[in-house]
């Protein structure tokens, strides 16, 4: 019927619309993840033991206008560790204060030994990390991306 062809011509026109003005990549505010970070999950698979647990960044969930916690999600593209390099993570906010001696008690006393800060998103502040060589050495040094050993717990 004239109808059933007035209906397809219609969809037909929506759907060319839609993919000539549609953009299909991802928004700038999700994406987390860029090359440097890849190079840093090949090395990290190659090089970091498999028993490593890697702390990653992460920032609250805000979903609801609530006020109630609504968990952790990753803020950088240290969430992709575990289905890429298969090795542990443990999410630390993103705004974490490493320069303090409570944050590095911490990180000791859960077992991490290893840092990642992403090439993107909110990361971990790399300032504080690199002024204090003696909890944290810089093993992977990327011009965005950095990978660091936490170093010294136990030593008095």
């Amino acid at each position: 019927s004239q109808n059933s062809y007035v209906s397809i011509f219609a969809i037909a026109l929506v759907l060319m619309n839609a993919f000539a003005t549609y953009d299909l990549y991802p928004s700038d505010c999700c994406v987390i993840a860029g090359p440097a970070d890849v190079a840093a999950m090949d090395w990290m698979g190659k090089q970091l033991p498999g028993d490593a647990r890697i702390g990653i960044a992460t920032a609250e969930l805000n979903v609801m206008a609530s006020e109630s916690f609504e968990g952790v999600v990753g803020s950088d593209a240290g969430i992709w560790i575990p289905p890429l390099i298969n090795r542990i993570t443990i999410p630390l906010i993103y705004n974490s204060e490493f320069e303090k001696q409570a944050t590095f008690n911490m990180l000791c006393q859960t077992g991490i030994n290893y840092l990642y800060v992403g090439e993107m998103g909110q990361t971990f502040n790399e300032a504080q990390l690199s002024a204090h060589p003696a909890w944290y050495r810089i093993l992977l040094a990327l011009p965005k991306v950095k990978v660091y050993q936490v170093v010294g717990c136990g030593e008095k």
